[in-house]
């Protein structure tokens, strides 16, 4: 075994592909490194296909590149899996150059060198070239100087795409290796050995007991009998497990074995794993906008039996503002970052990766919409009690304010009844009435003053001993008999804020008749003039 070029922290990369410097912690893949060099170093152009999240790209990186370095010495190995769009062959030019690929590999071959050229994630070539791009490719693939070899490596779903290069590549098919999920034995390999692999840390050793190991594979082939294993769902799970088991490790004695009883303790069950991978490493980091954005779509991508669905970028443009669709997109590629989502470049589509994460994604998206709708419930409901007491207070200050207008009002209504155009009066005691309602008191005892003066027919300046009469502080009139300054009418109160004028001539008193505050308060409109 090869040490690792790098430290590394876990020998699970989890969502990630494994890469040359984690290849030592490669596990289970062994007969299938075999079968893709041995293709590749038969003919000059082979191919390898598997569906989606197989790990193609762990195989090359991490299985077949190493291999061809160790096996072949004076071997050039170029590996590509990024396509820039604008010239999909730029990674294999010089910086600036234009130069085409043909030439340049005769270039290579002059020293005379072994040449593997690995182009993965070929489906996204084709996507993006151009006829020229695909025409100078196909030339550098027929020329037999170049003394190149090339593998394709296409996504399953895509193979189909290749047909259009038959005409000029006749021989494309003659090679190609179909990489299968995970059998039992192979996904037993890839759970154990790589813990056995690592190097144990002073502070936290860790090991999984191989009957775990047994059964753990046993479980995964079961659930799909006429698949396989998914060697990405091993990662996530056995990634969860170890970092779980470090942490104890360094809390206890500093050792621990992986087995049933301790995942028991641990996460109460297995199938809880990927849950809490799901939760932890790709949900629950989310910021509280972009937990809202993906609550809004999340019914696009499971349904509510758990069933995977397939998410269009379509489906974002008609549902999301222009504003929300970048914020969108962000979280759909964290999530796929995680590994919890696997985004289709050709069809322009999300899916979640795995079955096995359907159900957590699920759980926790409806979850997150309760406690959303207890919390927007809550909300109403605070602010239903802010309302109402609002409500209140306002209901009280204006009860207020009209207790405060009555008095003005009866006042001009009391003396305008007397006078020469009562409904002068009337509209006087109106405007008094609003002036105390503005909490303008001075101004209604002005015009309640005025009113009285012109109804008792005085040139008295009426507002003076009405002020004494009223308390503005308590905002009532005295209880008892007042007297003005002339002595020419009293003013009394014998029920509360009720006032009656009694004017004083030589006969007995006459009390004028109390009018009706609605009356005077909710008269016709143009009354108010």
């Amino acid at each position: 075994m090869t040490a690792p070029k790098v430290e590394i922290a876990c020998p699970f990369p989890g969502p990630r592909a494994f890469t040359e410097d984690t290849s030592p912690y490669f596990c289970g893949r062994e007969n299938d490194i075999i079968r893709v060099v041995s293709g590749l170093l038969a003919t000059e152009v082979s191919v390898l296909y598997g569906p989606s999240g197989v790990g193609k790209t762990s195989l090359l990186q991490a299985g077949v590149v190493p291999r061809l370095r160790n096996e072949c010495r004076n071997a050039m190995v170029m590996y590509c899996n990024h396509w820039p769009p604008r010239d999909p062959l730029e990674p294999f030019r010089p910086a600036g150059s234009r130069e085409p690929l043909r030439r340049l590999l005769h270039d290579a071959a002059k020293k005379e060198q072994a040449l593997f050229i690995i182009l993965d994630q070929f489906e996204e070539f084709l996507g993006i070239a151009e006829g020229e791009h695909i025409a100078e490719l196909c030339e550098a693939i027929n020329d037999e100087d170049t003394g190149a070899d090339f593998l394709l490596s296409i996504r399953e779903d895509c193979l189909a795409r290749l047909d259009h290069l038959t005409n000029a590549i006749p021989d494309i098919f003659r090679r190609a290796v179909r990489l299968r999920p995970l059998s039992r034995s192979q996904a037993e390999q890839a759970i154990r050995e790589p813990v056995a692999r690592f190097p144990h840390k002073a502070d936290a050793e860790v090991s999984v007991e191989e009957e775990f190991a047994r059964d753990m594979a046993d479980e995964l082939a079961t659930k799909q009998p006429d698949r396989g294993i998914d060697p990405l769902l091993i990662q996530i799970e056995m990634s969860t497990l170890w970092e779980a088991a470090v942490a104890a490790a360094r809390q206890g004695t500093g050792k621990i074995v992986i087995d049933a009883q301790w995942v028991s303790r641990t996460f109460g069950d297995r199938d809880k794993v990927a849950e809490s991978y799901v939760r932890t490493k790709a949900l629950d980091p989310l910021q509280a906008e972009e937990r809202r954005l993906l609550l809004r779509l999340h019914e696009r991508l499971v349904s509510d039996s758990s069933q995977r669905r397939y998410l269009a970028s379509s489906h974002i443009d008609q549902e999301f503002t222009e504003g929300e669709r970048p914020k969108v997109r962000e979280v759909l590629r964290k999530l796929v970052e995680a590994g919890v989502l696997t985004y289709l470049k050709s069809a322009d589509q999300y899916l979640i990766s795995l079955d096995r994460l359907a159900q957590p994604f699920r759980d926790w998206c409806v979850e997150k919409e309760r406690d959303a709708g207890a919390a927007e419930l809550e909300r109403a409901r605070s602010l239903q009690t802010g309302r109402a007491e609002q409500e209140r207070a306002t209901s009280r200050q204006l009860a207020e304010r009209l207790l405060r207008a009555v008095p003005y009002m009866l006042l001009g209504a009391a003396g305008g009844s007397t006078a020469s155009d009562p409904n002068r009066s009337v509209r006087l005691a109106r405007r008094a009435a609003v002036e105390a309602l503005l909490r303008n008191d001075g101004r209604a005892l002005d015009i309640a003053g005025k009113l009285l003066s012109g109804a008792l027919g005085s040139d008295m300046d009426a507002s003076q001993p009405l002020e004494k009469l009223y308390d503005l502080s308590w905002r009532r009139f005295p209880a008892d008999l007042s007297t003005v300054e002339r002595g020419e009418f009293l003013l009394s109160e014998n029920a509360p804020d009720t006032p009656r004028i009694l004017r004083i001539p030589e006969a007995p008193p006459q009390v004028t008749p109390e009018p009706k505050a609605e009356d005077l308060l909710y008269g016709p409109a143009e009354e108010w003039s």
